[in-house]
Protein backbone atom coordinates (compact mmCIF):
# COMPACT_ATOMS: atom_id res chain seq x y z
CA UNK A 1 0.00 0.00 0.00
CA UNK A 2 3.00 2.20 0.27
CA UNK A 3 3.70 2.32 -3.74
CA UNK A 4 0.26 3.56 -4.71
CA UNK A 5 -0.92 6.82 -6.53
CA UNK A 6 -3.10 9.21 -6.62
CA UNK A 7 -4.94 10.21 -9.37
CA UNK A 8 -6.70 13.45 -9.22
CA UNK A 9 -9.29 13.79 -12.30
CA UNK A 10 -11.26 17.05 -12.69
CA UNK A 11 -14.22 17.37 -14.35
CA UNK A 12 -14.21 21.10 -15.30
CA UNK A 13 -17.35 21.56 -17.84
CA UNK A 14 -19.09 20.26 -20.94
CA UNK A 15 -20.45 22.10 -24.26
CA UNK A 16 -22.74 20.65 -26.86
CA UNK A 17 -25.01 17.82 -24.84
CA UNK A 18 -27.47 16.52 -26.34
CA UNK A 19 -30.97 18.17 -24.97
CA UNK A 20 -33.20 15.55 -23.07
CA UNK A 21 -36.35 17.62 -22.61
CA UNK A 22 -38.00 20.59 -25.06
CA UNK A 23 -39.72 22.34 -21.96
CA UNK A 24 -37.04 22.23 -19.08
CA UNK A 25 -34.11 22.84 -18.63
CA UNK A 26 -31.74 20.65 -18.19
CA UNK A 27 -30.01 20.25 -15.18
CA UNK A 28 -26.82 17.71 -15.52
CA UNK A 29 -23.94 15.37 -13.23
CA UNK A 30 -21.40 13.40 -14.14
CA UNK A 31 -20.63 10.04 -12.19
CA UNK A 32 -16.80 8.75 -12.49
CA UNK A 33 -15.35 5.41 -11.73
CA UNK A 34 -12.41 3.18 -12.05
CA UNK A 35 -14.14 0.46 -10.18
CA UNK A 36 -18.06 0.60 -10.54
CA UNK A 37 -18.05 -0.19 -6.70
CA UNK A 38 -17.19 3.16 -5.87
CA UNK A 39 -18.65 5.33 -7.99
CA UNK A 40 -18.32 9.01 -7.30
CA UNK A 41 -20.76 12.13 -8.15
CA UNK A 42 -20.63 15.81 -8.77
CA UNK A 43 -23.08 18.27 -7.54
CA UNK A 44 -26.29 19.24 -9.85
CA UNK A 45 -25.17 21.57 -12.75
CA UNK A 46 -28.62 23.54 -12.74
CA UNK A 47 -28.15 27.00 -14.87
CA UNK A 48 -26.20 25.54 -17.76
CA UNK A 49 -28.40 23.27 -19.52
CA UNK A 50 -26.22 22.30 -21.98
CA UNK A 51 -23.16 23.57 -20.97
CA UNK A 52 -22.93 22.63 -17.40
CA UNK A 53 -20.18 23.45 -15.40
CA UNK A 54 -19.12 21.50 -12.33
CA UNK A 55 -15.00 21.94 -11.58
CA UNK A 56 -15.15 19.03 -9.49
CA UNK A 57 -11.87 16.77 -8.57
CA UNK A 58 -12.03 13.28 -8.09
CA UNK A 59 -9.41 11.61 -6.23
CA UNK A 60 -8.31 7.51 -6.99
CA UNK A 61 -5.53 5.46 -5.24
CA UNK A 62 -4.05 3.68 -8.13
CA UNK A 63 -0.69 1.26 -8.63
CA UNK A 64 2.02 2.09 -10.81
CA UNK A 65 1.10 -0.72 -13.18
CA UNK A 66 -2.25 0.77 -13.71
CA UNK A 67 -0.94 4.05 -14.48
CA UNK A 68 2.04 2.30 -17.21
CA UNK A 69 -1.29 0.11 -18.54
CA UNK A 70 -2.56 1.23 -21.97
CA UNK A 71 -5.60 -0.13 -20.81
CA UNK A 72 -6.44 1.36 -18.11
CA UNK A 73 -8.97 3.89 -17.96
CA UNK A 74 -11.79 6.03 -15.83
CA UNK A 75 -15.37 5.69 -16.83
CA UNK A 76 -17.35 8.65 -16.86
CA UNK A 77 -21.34 9.01 -17.26
CA UNK A 78 -23.49 12.09 -17.51
CA UNK A 79 -26.89 12.33 -16.78
CA UNK A 80 -30.20 15.00 -16.63
CA UNK A 81 -31.42 15.06 -13.22
CA UNK A 82 -35.18 14.67 -14.00
CA UNK A 83 -38.51 14.38 -12.15
CA UNK A 84 -39.12 10.68 -11.86
CA UNK A 85 -35.65 9.47 -13.48
CA UNK A 86 -32.57 10.42 -14.57
CA UNK A 87 -31.67 10.51 -18.04
CA UNK A 88 -28.34 9.21 -19.67
CA UNK A 89 -27.14 12.05 -21.62
CA UNK A 90 -23.87 10.58 -22.42
CA UNK A 91 -20.55 8.37 -21.82
CA UNK A 92 -16.82 8.88 -22.07
CA UNK A 93 -13.78 6.65 -21.68
CA UNK A 94 -10.70 8.57 -20.20
CA UNK A 95 -7.37 6.28 -20.95
CA UNK A 96 -4.80 7.09 -18.62
CA UNK A 97 -2.56 7.18 -21.24
CA UNK A 98 -3.66 9.71 -22.90
CA UNK A 99 -4.37 12.39 -20.53
CA UNK A 100 -1.23 12.36 -18.38
CA UNK A 101 1.14 14.41 -20.43
CA UNK A 102 0.45 12.54 -23.63
CA UNK A 103 1.71 9.28 -21.79
CA UNK A 104 4.93 11.02 -20.28
CA UNK A 105 7.25 8.47 -17.91
CA UNK A 106 7.21 10.69 -15.49
CA UNK A 107 5.57 9.99 -12.12
CA UNK A 108 4.22 12.20 -10.30
CA UNK A 109 2.83 14.66 -13.08
CA UNK A 110 1.83 17.07 -10.39
CA UNK A 111 1.12 19.93 -13.40
CA UNK A 112 -2.67 18.73 -14.60
CA UNK A 113 -3.09 18.24 -17.92
CA UNK A 114 -6.11 19.16 -19.89
CA UNK A 115 -8.26 17.61 -22.20
CA UNK A 116 -11.35 17.99 -24.15
CA UNK A 117 -12.51 14.87 -25.03
CA UNK A 118 -16.09 13.71 -27.42
CA UNK A 119 -19.10 12.18 -25.66
CA UNK A 120 -21.09 9.64 -27.16
CA UNK A 121 -24.90 9.36 -26.94
CA UNK A 122 -26.57 6.19 -26.40
CA UNK A 123 -27.87 5.81 -29.69
CA UNK A 124 -23.30 5.41 -30.27
CA UNK A 125 -23.47 8.88 -32.16
CA UNK A 126 -21.13 11.61 -30.80
CA UNK A 127 -22.68 15.09 -29.36
CA UNK A 128 -20.89 17.89 -27.16
CA UNK A 129 -16.90 17.89 -25.63
CA UNK A 130 -16.30 17.33 -22.08
CA UNK A 131 -13.39 19.30 -20.59
CA UNK A 132 -11.31 17.19 -17.92
CA UNK A 133 -7.47 17.73 -16.56
CA UNK A 134 -5.51 15.27 -14.87
CA UNK A 135 -2.36 15.05 -12.51
CA UNK A 136 -0.59 12.58 -10.50
CA UNK A 137 0.33 12.47 -7.02
CA UNK A 138 2.57 9.91 -4.69
CA UNK A 139 0.21 8.70 -1.89
CA UNK A 140 2.42 10.11 0.80
CA UNK A 141 1.08 13.63 -0.01
CA UNK A 142 -2.67 12.96 0.69
CA UNK A 143 -2.83 10.13 3.85
CA UNK A 144 -6.31 9.95 3.52
CA UNK A 145 -6.16 7.80 0.74
CA UNK A 146 -5.34 5.19 2.85
CA UNK A 147 -8.26 4.87 3.98
CA UNK A 148 -10.76 5.65 0.79
CA UNK A 149 -10.00 4.07 -2.75
CA UNK A 150 -12.04 6.59 -4.48
CA UNK A 151 -13.59 9.88 -2.77
CA UNK A 152 -14.57 13.30 -4.43
CA UNK A 153 -12.05 15.88 -2.94
CA UNK A 154 -15.28 18.39 -1.57
CA UNK A 155 -16.47 14.70 0.42
CA UNK A 156 -12.59 14.86 1.49
CA UNK A 157 -12.54 18.04 3.41
CA UNK A 158 -14.62 17.41 5.25
CA UNK A 159 -13.03 14.70 6.85
CA UNK A 160 -10.07 17.11 7.65
CA UNK A 161 -8.79 17.38 11.18
CA UNK A 162 -9.53 20.49 11.69
CA UNK A 163 -13.42 19.83 10.65
CA UNK A 164 -13.55 17.11 14.04
CA UNK A 165 -11.81 20.11 16.17
CA UNK A 166 -15.26 22.14 15.36
CA UNK A 167 -17.23 19.43 15.80
CA UNK A 168 -15.86 18.98 19.26
CA UNK A 169 -16.35 22.79 19.95
CA UNK A 170 -19.79 22.73 18.53
CA UNK A 171 -20.42 19.50 20.94
CA UNK A 172 -19.45 21.61 24.75
CA UNK A 173 -21.71 23.98 23.52
CA UNK A 174 -24.57 21.52 23.40
CA UNK A 175 -25.47 22.47 19.76
CA UNK A 176 -25.10 19.27 17.16
CA UNK A 177 -22.70 19.84 14.63
CA UNK A 178 -24.57 17.81 12.10
CA UNK A 179 -27.94 20.28 11.84
CA UNK A 180 -26.68 23.93 12.09
CA UNK A 181 -30.28 24.05 11.98
CA UNK A 182 -30.57 23.44 15.49
CA UNK A 183 -32.10 26.32 18.08
CA UNK A 184 -30.93 26.43 21.57
CA UNK A 185 -34.26 24.71 23.17
CA UNK A 186 -33.31 21.60 20.26
CA UNK A 187 -35.85 23.78 18.07
CA UNK A 188 -35.12 23.53 14.29
CA UNK A 189 -34.85 26.52 12.01
CA UNK A 190 -37.10 26.84 9.29
CA UNK A 191 -35.76 27.20 6.24
CA UNK A 192 -39.07 29.35 5.01
CA UNK A 193 -38.73 32.61 6.28
CA UNK A 194 -42.31 33.11 6.69
CA UNK A 195 -42.61 30.20 8.62
CA UNK A 196 -39.84 31.63 10.70
CA UNK A 197 -41.47 34.78 11.03
CA UNK A 198 -44.48 33.17 12.48
CA UNK A 199 -42.56 31.12 14.79
CA UNK A 200 -40.83 34.15 16.00
CA UNK A 201 -43.83 35.48 16.58
CA UNK A 202 -45.43 33.20 18.73
CA UNK A 203 -42.07 33.02 20.68
CA UNK A 204 -42.67 36.54 21.17
CA UNK A 205 -46.57 36.51 21.85
CA UNK A 206 -45.35 33.35 24.66
CA UNK A 207 -42.92 35.91 26.50
CA UNK A 208 -45.45 38.57 26.59
CA UNK A 209 -47.72 36.41 28.68
CA UNK A 210 -45.33 35.08 30.88
CA UNK A 211 -44.42 38.39 32.11
CA UNK A 212 -48.18 39.80 31.83
CA UNK A 213 -49.05 36.69 34.28
CA UNK A 214 -45.98 37.10 37.02
CA UNK A 215 -46.74 41.04 36.77
CA UNK A 216 -50.40 40.62 37.36
CA UNK A 217 -49.32 38.13 40.36
CA UNK A 218 -47.36 40.30 42.27
CA UNK A 219 -49.83 43.32 41.35
CA UNK A 220 -52.79 41.00 42.89
CA UNK A 221 -51.23 40.85 46.13
CA UNK A 222 -51.36 44.58 45.43
CA UNK A 223 -49.22 47.20 47.15
CA UNK A 224 -51.11 50.68 47.50
CA UNK A 225 -53.80 52.80 49.41
CA UNK A 226 -56.56 50.85 50.20
CA UNK A 227 -55.69 47.78 48.38
CA UNK A 228 -55.94 44.41 50.59
CA UNK A 229 -55.26 40.76 49.65
CA UNK A 230 -58.91 39.65 50.88
CA UNK A 231 -60.41 42.09 47.98
CA UNK A 232 -58.35 40.24 45.41
CA UNK A 233 -60.00 38.19 43.40
CA UNK A 234 -59.20 35.75 39.62
CA UNK A 235 -61.43 33.64 37.79
CA UNK A 236 -58.59 31.27 36.31
CA UNK A 237 -55.04 30.46 36.91
CA UNK A 238 -53.45 32.40 34.37
CA UNK A 239 -55.76 35.70 35.01
CA UNK A 240 -54.31 38.54 36.31
CA UNK A 241 -55.59 39.60 39.68
CA UNK A 242 -58.54 41.82 40.03
CA UNK A 243 -59.71 44.37 42.55
CA UNK A 244 -63.32 44.19 44.14
CA UNK A 245 -64.69 46.85 46.10
CA UNK A 246 -65.88 45.65 49.71
CA UNK A 247 -69.22 45.49 50.51
CA UNK A 248 -70.58 46.29 53.79
CA UNK A 249 -73.16 44.11 55.35
CA UNK A 250 -75.24 45.35 58.31
CA UNK A 251 -75.37 42.85 61.54
CA UNK A 252 -79.33 42.31 62.17
CA UNK A 253 -78.12 41.96 65.82
CA UNK A 254 -76.75 45.60 65.72
CA UNK A 255 -78.64 48.03 68.34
Amino acid sequence: MDNHYILEITLISAQGLKKTSKFRRMKTYALAWIDSADKISTCIDRVGGENPTWNEKFLFRVSREFLYSETSGISIEIFADGIFRDTLVGTVRLLVDNLLCNGSPYIPVRVPSLNAVQVRRPSGRFQGVLNVGASVRLGSDVPAMYVFSAINYRDLIKEDPKSKIMKRSYSTLGIPHKNPYLHYNGQPYSRDPIKERHRMIREVEKTKHARSSSDGAIAGWGSGPGFSSKNATRSGPHDKFSYQKPVSVRSSLAP
